[in-house]
């Protein structure tokens, strides 16, 4: 594309932009539920549109994708929830999701006028192996292995070892009998070494890796067993940062309801999660119709 046709479509998208705003100033003049939507979902499509016009790659772990994916799931969640449940939104609701709508052509528009070099650091991995100080890594799985004695010892103590059917009598709210700073720092301190060695997988050698994985599938399994996601969510994204690099596995659409449909699992989970000895009595439905009207997208939006 010459220098003269970058400049038309640049211009064309920007006032692409110009224009969904001008329609969000509309509709807080009149309520139109319907439409208020439907210019969400189209704000969303054109803003992936818009982004990989400015990227030319679009990988699928660029930042401002997932910005735009999430401002999008935070503002568009309870309209939803309202306009489907009820048959309309609120007022309250309604114009508080126009505000987060108005921000996503707001958003694009700021994308496309900025250098986007510093956005895509993401696309920019260590390509040559670089020499590793063996003793530095022997350090960090020797303090990975004490860190992981100490949670195995914590939740031993309390009973919580490998120990899943606990949650089906006792709330997992209840089930710490207390959580000291110690345990909280220590969790950090597990995600960081963790996600060290994943950001660096490539240059470790067989038997570091073998250990390594060894550690994280238990820290895993350990946490799982609880019902805990956010202590090994850090080295999922990791994981994630790292292959999409490695393998330029670029954003599409089949990747982005993927990506939604993995959204949902996890709220699915958490509800179970926090009503597993409930689940018998509430049935998996009214679990997952929970898990859309009660989750974290939601609770956000009115602060």
């Amino acid at each position: 594309m010459n220098h003269k046709a970058y400049l038309n479509k640049l211009l064309f998208l920007c006032t692409h932009c110009c224009l969904l705003l001008i329609l969000y100033f509309v509709l807080f003049i009149f309520q139109i539920d319907l439409l208020l939507l439907l210019a969400f979902f189209y704000s969303l499509f054109f803003g992936f549109f818009a982004i990989k016009f400015r990227f030319k790659l679009l990988l699928a772990n660029n930042s401002v994708v997932i910005l735009l994916l999430f401002v999008f799931l935070y503002g568009v969640f309870n309209s939803i929830i309202d306009y489907f449940l009820f048959g309309s939104i609120s007022k309250t609701i309604y114009y508080s999701s126009l505000i987060y709508a108005s921000t996503i052509p707001s958003f694009i528009l700021g994308s496309l006028v900025v250098n986007p070099s510093y956005n895509n650091f993401a696309s920019t991995l260590i390509k040559e192996q670089k020499e590793e100080n063996k003793l530095y890594i022997y350090f960090l799985l020797f303090v990975l292995f004490f860190l992981l004695v100490y949670k195995s010892y914590y939740f031993y103590k309390q009973g919580l070892l490998f120990n899943p059917s606990l949650l089906k009598t006792v709330s997992r709210l209840d089930l710490f009998k207390e959580i000291s700073q110690l345990w909280i720092v220590t969790g950090f301190v597990v995600s960081s070494i963790c996600l060290y060695f994943i950001y660096n997988f490539k240059f470790l050698n067989t038997k570091t890796r073998l250990v390594f994985i060894f550690f994280l599938l238990y820290f895993v399994a350990m946490q799982l067993s609880v019902g805990n996601r956010k202590e090994f969510i850090p080295m999922i994204i990791g994981g994630f940062w790292v292959f999409t690099n490695y393998k330029k596995l670029k954003f599409n659409f089949t990747l982005f309801l993927l990506m939604l449909f993995g959204i949902f699992i996890f709220l699915v989970l958490g509800s179970i999660r926090g009503d597993a000895n409930n689940i018998e009595v509430l049935g998996y439905s009214k679990v997952i119709v929970s898990s859309l009207s009660n989750n974290e997208f939601i609770y956000p939006f009115y602060t």
